[in-house]
């Protein structure tokens, strides 16, 4: 499939980031595009390739690191949210209601 056609097939709507961990990774993978383009524009003659391939690599893990570890830690803070709100929905010992915190 050509460029042009697989461009044409693909959504033409923008992705539009919806909460601030999607913004900051919409940044983070720019940067890694970014970071990937210069290593083979910076490259020696004939070593393209291997420069980019390099960036790739070493850049790309770094990403993956980075979204996994934002994407665990929005869950841990969803959770803990959520347990702090259960535990002041309940009563305390002597049935009396907590106070929210």
């Amino acid at each position: 499939m050509s460029r042009t056609n697989r461009l044409a097939s693909e959504s033409t709507s923008p992705a539009v980031a919806q909460t601030e961990s999607e913004v900051h990774f919409v940044a983070q993978a720019l940067d890694y595009y970014r970071a990937v383009q210069r290593a083979g524009k910076e490259a020696p003659f004939g070593q393209f390739l291997n420069y980019a391939d390099h960036a790739v690599t070493e850049k790309g893990q770094e990403l993956l690191r980075q979204s996994l570890e934002n994407i665990v830690q929005t869950e841990i803070d969803e959770i803990e949210k959520k347990s702090v709100e259960t535990l002041s929905a309940m009563p305390d010992e002597k049935g009396t209601p907590r106070l929210p915190q």
